[in-house]
């Protein structure tokens, strides 16, 4: 062992002589993932002496169920630990979750679970938990028993944010969080230790959808370029492509309101997978007015006249989807008045609407009905003969034989 040793700083003097420059290392995922420093030989080796695992892998999962982090570091011993060893188990978070690390709860809801070949060694909480603000970082520490040479250790990092109130992840700027994870002897991390022996992984954040209502035959959204995006339906599941420029659109058949979406991103190049994100189905208000009103052909005479309706289906139909209990209220105005094809006019306020014995001029807006969804989403709404829109005014004005009209505006809103 001290020939081998003595062979491999040999070696290192030697590089160090023939390229007395720095080396670099670099891991690369994906489309423009890279992190990247530099460190001379002499402080790599430095670096790898306190690595407490070889051949380390980090894997990073959020599971939006349950709103828990987890950060999973597995690798195979390198050191034999003595009685009085010091172990670190350091995670780095990126910067997007950089807010966390000021929670005063943080680690109240944080663990770091160990294994050795698949077994529960230990599992650290808040009192053997700090944290570094600087470097983004969590730590997890405890004095170890013997522990010898290629066991498999495990180290699970855990946060429960739904109970730190956080129920969606921030955005990021290329739809990637970026993580690192080291266990070390003796040491505290730094970021030269995290780039250059620690290991990285990446989450993959889900597409954004854009408001879906019970109307709408596409769903659009932004993803990550070049994406496939799966939307899941009840029955049925869609799938698409997010294109160079970040958008996606996929054609599927109207959803009822309070449908269930759930729509995810897996990105081909590094295969990583993001959590599904759930959205509903929005119920929509609407209304269908009668296209035409026609009134009564009437005698001109010198004094004025309330002119009814022609028979006809003058019904106002709303459909309201959006649950019970829902209110709304329908308003109308005529801002224009009644007009020959000629141009000729006749006075402002000449249609009116007749309600329990009042008559409202409708040349300002006029509330017609104000109204309540139960369990039905459909409602019809009808005037006897004395009641609705009608024309009052003084025939002598007008033209003989002459047609007017006019547009009335027709409001519908929702109500609180």
């Amino acid at each position: 062992m001290k020939i081998l040793k003595t062979l491999l700083i040999i070696v290192i003097a030697t590089t160090l002589i023939l390229t007395p420059t720095t080396s670099s290392l670099s891991r690369t995922l994906g489309n423009g993932l890279n992190t990247e420093s530099s460190l001379s030989p002499i402080d790599i080796l430095g670096i790898v002496d306190i690595a407490l695992l070889k051949d380390s892998t980090l894997n990073v999962l959020y599971k939006a169920d349950t709103g828990e982090l987890v950060v999973g570091l597995k690798g195979w011993t390198a050191l034999e630990v003595n009685l009085i060893s010091l172990q670190i188990f350091a995670f780095q978070l990126p910067e997007e979750l950089d807010f966390i690390l000021e929670h005063p709860q943080l680690l109240n809801y944080t663990k770091i679970d160990l294994r050795l070949n698949g077994l529960l060694w230990d599992t650290l909480t808040e009192e053997n938990i700090k944290k570094d603000l600087n470097i983004r970082t969590l730590y997890g520490s405890k004095v170890s028993p013997l522990l010898g040479v290629g066991l498999n250790m495990e180290a699970t990092l855990t946060i429960n944010l739904k109970s730190l109130g956080i129920t969606n992840l921030p955005g990021s700027s290329d739809w990637f969080y970026e993580f690192y994870g080291v266990a070390l002897k003796d040491s505290w991390a730094s970021i030269e230790i995290f780039t250059n022996i620690g290991a990285v992984d990446y989450l993959l954040l889900p597409p954004i959808l854009d408001t879906i209502t019970d109307l709408d035959t596409h769903i659009t959204g932004i993803g990550y370029p070049g994406a496939t995006v799966t939307l899941n339906l009840p029955k049925e599941v869609y799938i698409g492509n997010v294109s160079e420029d970040g958008t996606f659109n996929l054609s599927i058949p109207q959803q009822s309101a309070g449908t269930v979406i759930v729509a995810s991103q897996k990105d081909s190049i590094t295969q990583k997978e993001s959590h599904g994100t759930s959205t509903k189905v929005i119920g929509t208000l609407r209304m269908e007015a009668p296209p035409d009103i026609n009134f009564m052909e009437t005698v001109m005479e010198k004094r004025e006249v309330i002119i009814k309706r022609e028979t006809g289906d003058y019904s106002l139909k709303i459909r309201d989807t959006r649950g019970s209990g829902s209110k709304w209220r329908i308003k109308a105005s005529t801002p224009n008045p009644l007009t020959s094809i000629e141009g000729h006019t006749l006075p402002m306020g000449a249609i009116v609407f007749i309600d329990d014995g009042k008559t409202l001029p409708m040349s300002d807006e006029v509330l017609i009905f104000e109204g309540e969804t139960f369990n039905d989403p459909d409602t019809t709404i009808k005037w006897n003969q004395e009641e609705g829109i009608f024309i009052k005014i003084n025939p002598a004005g007008a033209l003989p034989n002459t047609q007017y009209s006019t547009t009335i505006h027709w409001t519908l809103e929702d109500a609180p």
